[in-house]
């Protein structure tokens, strides 16, 4: 909650604001296996568990549209990112979009399910480190090779070689995103599956 909210660390973004909750949450969810806690929130009132993420949205809210130009510094940073955003609001909906799904989508399809819950986590893990730069890279030299990109100097904190390349054309924002995300998903998640089925690593992935 006191380090600045921004500075990413080995490709996560927002690493110095998150690392000690990245701790505390796979820790609390290896004490939630062992002790069955997904089975007990079956039993926890809806009603309860929406309504907390619904407050909490419209605590965040105000802080985000009103302060987002403060949310580095003190106090913002603690009450904005700290409180409110990594902590109430990040664990109300985590818990609301649980149960909305243990309600909703529980359900087994017959290759999809086991393919997509073995590869989640390393995909989780993975997609930073080179999956997601490919996909952005790939968008940029399309983009590039169509006259669709300008290099702006100094515009950005993650600047490389001083200028980042930005759409010059406003109408191809959507497709690049969308095209970033498939090219990313293509190679995200056959690979974690792949990387999960290698003798030992499931025990751990």
């Amino acid at each position: 909650m006191f380090t600045p909210p921004l500075g990413g660390f080995m490709t996560v973004p927002a690493f110095w604001s998150s690392y000690l909750s990245y701790v505390i949450y796979f820790f609390g969810g290896a004490v939630a296996q062992r002790n069955d806690w997904m089975s007990n929130i079956k039993n926890m009132s809806r009603v309860a568990i929406y309504l907390s993420a619904i407050v909490s949205i419209a605590a965040f809210c105000p802080v985000f549209i009103f302060f987002i130009e403060d949310m580095a510094s003190w106090p913002f940073a603690l009450l904005g990112f700290g409180i409110l955003w990594k902590g109430l609001l990040c664990m109300s909906v985590s818990l609301a979009v649980t149960v909305c799904f243990m309600d909703y989508g529980n359900r087994k399809y017959k290759y999809l399910t086991p393919f997509f819950s073995k590869a989640m986590y390393t995909a989780y893990i993975i997609q930073f480190a080179f999956p997601m730069i490919i996909g952005g890279w790939s968008v940029v030299k399309i983009f590039d090779a169509t006259g669709n990109i300008e290099y702006i100097d100094g515009a950005s904190p993650y600047d490389v070689d001083g200028a980042s390349p930005y759409i010059s054309n406003d109408n191809l924002i959507f497709v690049g995103w969308l095209l970033c995300c498939v090219i990313t998903l293509v190679i995200v998640w056959p690979l974690s599956y792949a990387i999960r089925s290698i003798p030992g690593f499931s025990q751990v992935l």
